[in-house]
């Protein structure tokens, strides 16, 4: 698939590509984390962990695309080797789990860890990425959800939420002021 270039400054391109890469590099080291756990876990934690590393990839895979945008060719085919060797990570991870151990239900997401995030508008879309899994997750109700992402959110994040009521709208009113406060690229 080719992803259109999109035009931009050179300054933007630079601040983009910053952020984006400093997310990917992130991510990457998350995931080469998750493999250490798996290969030094019992059963469970090596579920947990390949769990959490293909969570991680496919937010890595859109990280990647975005840097594919505005990279240059060393650039991209910097990513693309990095990219490939995380991949290769999880199918080896895939390759080494017994085969009893085949799904994670849904209870156990939770034990996946939540995303946290502190209030680092660098950080947030990369935390958003990551807790829009628990977002489309539709077995979890809105108050449920609300009561986690209150556990997920520390430092000036929570500081920015701590003034809304607890209620059966809390947890869109939690998301709406983050996206006020964080979601706003031009801030970034």
């Amino acid at each position: 698939m080719r992803t259109e270039r999109i035009p931009v400054t050179q300054s933007q391109r630079n601040l983009l590509h910053r952020t984006q890469r400093t997310e990917f590099d992130e991510l990457i080291k998350e995931i080469e984390t998750e493999y250490g756990n798996f290969l030094k876990g019992n059963n469970e934690v090596k579920v947990v962990a390949l769990a959490r590393a293909e969570i991680l990839f496919n937010t890595l895979e859109k990280s990647h695309d975005e840097l594919w945008k505005y990279g240059e060719i060393d650039e991209r085919r910097d990513i693309r080797i990095l990219k490939t060797e995380a991949g290769e990570k999880i199918t080896k991870i895939k390759g080494k789990l017994p085969v009893t151990v085949t799904k994670i239900s849904g209870t156990a997401k939770q034990k996946l860890g939540l995303p946290k995030f502190d209030g680092d508008q660098m950080r947030y879309f990369s935390w958003l990425k990551q807790w829009q899994s628990y977002d489309g997750d539709e077995s979890i109700s809105d108050m449920e959800k609300a009561r986690l992402l209150l556990q997920c959110i520390t430092g000036k994040a929570k500081e920015a939420v701590q003034d809304l009521p607890f209620s059966d709208g809390s947890y869109k009113n939690i998301l709406k002021r983050l996206e006020e406060r964080y979601g706003s690229k031009s801030k970034t």
